[in-house]
């Protein structure tokens, strides 16, 4: 996919991860009324306005969601670095915004998993790139789940913020879905690679950056199951389980009773579905299999 002017000007360096969460085999799925709505880098310097259209004028008209990015100074004061309608006919799902406000990254569009995946923004707003087969043909391969909104490659998110940025020397942004694979964009050359555990990332981002990414994952795994979103939930305890966490295994045990649930409709069939205690059954059952390498 080619992007606008600007694609291959030099890049500040940055790592971020984010976690996708909610994830569940449904055959239909509803979407509410997207609202306007503000994201922060990790640090606090800046944040990125999301303001989608109006849903009965402007619905159809591509491109009318606008993106707003701001620098706050030390007085709490703003400064508008950019402004510009996005590619999104609706509204991104997510966006994240690196700690020096040279790069905003949105993912998927409102209502349509197939459209959009990936986007990357520059520090003047251009349009850097955007990933959309490779995303989704790499879901596909991983039994991601489909839809009527299409190929739940990441489904709902955490805000990047929550887990923060690492490492300035290493050029990547890193998406961990909740089915397992994690998706890493090589921001010096805006390029898309992938990897299906810890030791792939490892040969991607070198030896150097490899230890603090880890403990960041590790750290952002066992905080989820905490977490007061039964959604995220869930997904922490699939990852821990997908990274062998015993350190989890108390907070497992206790999701084993919650009663968090939605329903699935299949036909004729309804069966409500307790997706957290699912979860944390599924990685206690991943850390007992001893068949299965522990990741390093």
């Amino acid at each position: 996919m080619c992007g606008e002017k600007g694609l291959h000007r030099s890049l500040s360096t940055f790592v971020f991860i984010a976690v996708f969460v909610g994830a569940m085999s449904t055959i239909a799925d509803t979407w509410s009324k997207p609202t306007k709505r503000r994201v922060t880098s990790q640090n606090g310097k800046y944040c990125f306005d999301i303001v989608p259209p109006d849903m009965v004028r402007e619905r159809l008209t591509p491109g009318r969601c606008k993106g707003i990015l701001y620098r706050k100074d030390s007085k709490g004061l703003y400064t508008k670095l950019w402004e510009r309608h996005l590619i999104n006919n609706i509204s991104p799902v997510s966006a994240y915004v690196s700690p020096d406000g040279r790069f905003v990254v949105t993912l998927n569009e409102w209502s349509n998993w197939d459209l959009l995946p990936i986007v990357i923004y520059g520090e003047d707003g251009s349009l850097l790139r955007i990933f959309t087969d490779k995303v989704l043909d790499y879901a596909l391969e991983h039994e991601c789940n489909i839809t009527l909104s299409g190929v739940e490659w990441a489904r709902g998110g955490v805000a990047g913020s929550e887990f923060g940025f690492f490492d300035p020397k290493v050029e990547f942004f890193i998406i961990k879905s909740e089915s397992g694979p994690y998706y890493l964009v090589d921001l010096a050359d805006m390029e898309l690679k992938f990897a299906d555990t810890m030791e792939a990332i490892k040969k991607v981002v070198g030896n150097r950056s490899f230890h603090r990414l880890k403990k960041l994952i590790h750290e952002t795994a066992l905080k989820g199951i905490k977490s007061s979103d039964p959604a995220e939930r869930a997904a922490a305890a699939k990852w821990c389980g997908q990274l062998k966490l015993k350190a989890a295994i108390p907070e497992l045990r206790k999701l084993l009773k919650d009663t968090s649930s939605y329903t699935r409709t299949v036909g004729k069939e309804t069966k409500e579905v307790q997706f957290v205690a699912e979860a944390a059954k599924y990685a206690i059952e991943q850390m007992g299999k001893g068949s299965q390498r522990k990741e390093k």
